[in-house]
């Protein structure tokens, strides 16, 4: 292939070119580029006028924007199939996060690929898509890790801690995991500038750009921001596991009485228990919720352990939480002992 003449290019294209041409296959070209730009620099013929205006990468609002319409428009459709198999998504419990998880997936990771070309229905909308550093469409496997790391935490991975109550280890590094990841790529959404790449981006290789500019160059990550992370990484530790450790103190603190009202009411599993708020969940949509919260009010009301509180505030419920969409009905008491 013959070598392009860079000569009457202007400085600013000289550096497009740069950031687009593969230095693999076209090693002549990516030589002739350095050495046009290198001669550029060295006669002052820089034409630090030639840029344009509009910014390339997406904006903070833009993004912002876009992710809520999706957000609005996955879980309206998730909440209705919901609700149309209300009895079916109860009766899997937890599984129905899976069955949330999986609709996110295949929501974003079509929409981040070449399948639609980087636009997702609320990027369409806000006229940006997502791209890899050379401005081409991701693979569905890079796609996939974006969605994974930034959405699977926002969508679904609190909820999973259900799952793993058995081990406080995992629900803690669980917990603290999920809010690293969105704390690093909220802060590198507003400060990194100009690209706004996030943990997503910097992992899956990806970028968000407008659709009416053409392709820019981007610079690597600023090291300064790693002097700004570190003391709020630090912080964000301390707080989770102060959290955990009051949160399991009162979990300790009711034991016997959950365990009172699992005996008595095999149907209900997976209570949560906060102070003086009791709140009992059942994966049994025929359950009568009104007789069931006056049978477990008498078991409180007897219970020794109950004694030392004024106040108690009770919900018996049942319902389905798919993570992105969930639909309740309970039957609320409130009493004093």
């Amino acid at each position: 292939m013959q070598t392009i003449d860079y000569s009457n290019y202007t400085y600013f294209e000289l550096h497009q070119a740069l950031a687009a041409v593969d230095r693999e296959r076209f090693p002549e070209n990516y030589r002739a580029i350095i050495k046009e730009l290198e001669a550029r620099k060295a006669s002052g013929d820089i034409e630090t006028f030639d840029v344009k205006p509009t910014p390339y990468f997406a904006g903070f609002w833009r993004r912002v924007f876009a992710h809520i319409v999706d957000t609005l428009l996955l879980s309206t459709v998730t909440l209705l199939l919901g609700k149309l198999l209300f009895d079916s998504m109860v009766a899997i419990g937890y599984f129905g996060l899976l069955i949330g998880f999986i609709f996110s997936a295949l929501y974003f990771t079509i929409g981040y690929s070449h399948i639609l070309d980087g636009q997702t229905p609320g990027k369409m909308l806000l006229d940006i898509k997502v791209t890899d550093r050379k401005g081409q469409s991701l693979t569905l496997g890079n796609a996939f890790i974006r969605f994974l790391v930034i959405d699977f935490s926002f969508y679904t991975s609190s909820s999973l801690l259900a799952w793993a109550t058995f081990n406080d280890t995992l629900v803690f590094a669980l917990g603290l995991i999920c809010n690293l990841v969105l704390l690093t790529s909220i802060y590198l959404l507003i400060f990194n500038r100009p690209s706004r790449r996030t943990l997503h981006d910097y992992l899956a290789g990806s970028m968000v750009v407008r659709m009416d500019i053409e392709h820019q160059a981007h610079e690597p990550l600023w090291k300064g921001h790693f002097a700004f992370l570190t003391p709020l990484i630090f912080v964000v530790a301390l707080i989770s596991n102060s959290e955990f450790l009051k949160e399991k103190a009162k979990q300790e603190m009711l034991t016997p009485l959950k365990e009172s009202i699992e005996t008595s009411h095999p149907a209900f599993k997976d209570q949560t228990f906060k102070t003086l708020i009791i709140n009992v969940h059942t994966n049994n949509p025929d359950t009568d919720l009104e007789q069931a919260s006056d049978e477990i009010t008498t078991l409180v009301r007897e219970h020794p352990d109950a004694k030392s509180f004024s106040n108690v505030y009770l919900v018996v419920f049942t319902g389905f939480n798919l993570g992105i969409a969930h639909s309740t009905r309970q039957e609320t008491t409130f009493f004093q002992l």
